[in-house]
């Protein structure tokens, strides 16, 4: 799918033709252009037009008919579309129009004024929730950056920064490229019949396999986390416990992902392979995503304020979200998904086989671009290999591995165990002696040792490796 994105400025365009590699296109804003261009070829799009909500004073003269359109946003989106219709500057109404948050103070045609008091995060925010909803997070967008107030043009190229980030982390460990991005722009058209090229630019952002949320503070969510300005904190908490929301879902997801993030990390992924240690299959996101899309509505009903003082009418959003912190939880989310899909296609059910771990991972790791990873894991796989396969003794069922070794009578291993336990166990891939059991069939299978002690060890050890 093709999504060509473009910010509306106002409602008088002129007709232009629009040139795009070598073919011409008459349109009134270049993004119709965009449009008519990828369709001739064959191309399925849509075309979504951002329109922000101070548009009301170019559609509406009687002040009292404005204050109406700016409490019914799906009126306000019929009205703009129809003027847009009327106007021509597009020819149906098959595009996907949507409303979003204005700042500042505009003239409604000199009949009234209009203030939004508002926070740029806001309008971020909300322009990259609605980009969430729209885009499948696969295909190609083109972003017209000719039309529209520059505020809104940045507004709509720092959400698309977080989108590219986004759609890459939620198959990062799949090698997935992503949305791809390309910014449309034109020069300014200021009378009729204008020719004018379009020039179509890459616009990427890289994702790296890191936490979005470093701190074990951030971990610690509570209603102000959300939040630039505590003020509102008490007033949200009796919003929550009235639709019954509750963040320890929220922080049950993040916790899962700091343990299964640090599992890949340091290298120690026999603990994927048990439930007591990292249970992915209790995974919350699609919840945890709607909480997250859904604050902007609760804040929106709660905090947002439209008054008519004399002659002007007032927007007042009284609340400031904390813009980076809620989209690096919409990271973690993305990233944790990538993990769970990962778990449930080659790790769920399944008894490994030291081959077995060392191809997942091997392969997991080459594409997290943690290549040592690699090496380490396939040293310790090949010294265990080395042990059990000298040792005469029958394992047709699971043995600890330090029984095996001492009944070999290999004196030359280490006790690590005594020196530091933590150490070692991150130092050989999660794979010493006393808490893992070995059998061999066709292949050398591996697990951890069912005992509390062991399993709770690792657990609090993967939980905080650094600690």
């Amino acid at each position: 799918m093709n999504y060509i994105l473009s910010i509306i400025g106002g409602f008088k365009y002129y007709n232009a033709n629009f040139i795009i590699n070598g073919k011409r296109y008459n349109a009134k804003i270049s993004s119709v252009a965009t449009y008519n261009y990828l369709a001739d070829g064959g191309e399925k799009c849509r075309l979504v037009l951002l329109v922000p909500e101070s548009l009301v004073g170019m559609l509406e003269e009687d002040i009292d008919e404005a204050y109406k359109l700016l409490n019914d946003r799906e009126k306000l989106k019929n009205r703009v579309l129809g003027r847009l219709v009327d106007g021509g500057v597009v020819t149906d109404r098959n595009i996907d129009v949507r409303i979003i948050q204005s700042i500042g103070r505009y003239s409604a045609q000199g009949r009234y004024d209009l203030l939004f008091i508002n926070r740029l995060d806001n309008v971020i925010f909300q322009v990259f929730i609605e980009l969430i909803d729209v885009f499948n997070m696969e295909g190609r967008v083109y972003t017209d950056i000719s039309t529209g107030h520059n505020i809104y043009v940045y507004s709509i190229l720092e959400a698309l920064r977080s989108i590219i980030v986004y759609s890459k982390l939620r198959k990062l460990l799949q090698g997935n490229a992503g949305l791809r991005v390309s910014i449309a722009s034109s020069p300014p058209i200021n009378t009729e019949g204008l020719s004018v090229n379009v020039e179509f630019h890459d616009y990427d952002v890289k994702a790296f396999f890191e936490l979005p949320l470093k701190g074990i503070k951030d971990y610690n969510i509570s209603v102000g986390s959300f939040l630039h300005d505590r003020s509102i904190v008490n007033e949200l908490l009796e919003e929550f416990k009235a639709q019954n929301i509750d963040l320890n879902l929220l922080k049950h997801d993040l916790e899962l992902l700091r343990k299964s993030f640090n599992a890949l990390k340091y290298n120690t992924p026999l603990v994927f392979f048990n439930s007591n240690i990292l249970n992915l299959k209790e995974e919350l996101i699609d919840e945890n995503k709607r909480f997250i899309i859904n604050l902007r509505s609760i804040l929106e009903k709660r905090f947002r304020n439209v008054c008519i003082n004399n002659s002007n009418i007032n927007v007042h959003r009284r609340y400031w979200v904390n813009r980076v912190f809620l989209i690096n939880v919409m990271f973690s989310l993305a990233l944790l998904e990538s993990i769970a899909g990962f778990w449930r296609s080659k790790i769920s059910g399944k008894q490994p086989s030291l081959n077995y771990i060392l191809n997942v991972f091997g392969d997991v790791y080459d594409k997290l671009g943690i290549k040592l990873n690699r090496r380490f894991l396939e040293r310790d796989i090949i010294e265990i290999e080395n042990r059990i396969q000298s040792c005469k003794e029958k394992l047709d069922s699971y043995k600890p591995l330090i029984t095996i070794v001492k009944r070999c009578g290999d004196e030359s291993i280490k006790e690590y165990i005594v020196s530091d336990p933590k150490r070692n166990f991150f130092a050989h891939s999660g794979l010493i002696k006393d808490f893992i059991e070995a059998k061999l069939n066709d292949e050398i299978n591996v697990r951890y040792i069912d005992k509390p002690d062991i399993i709770n060890q690792i657990s609090s050890w993967i939980n905080n490796p650094e600690k």
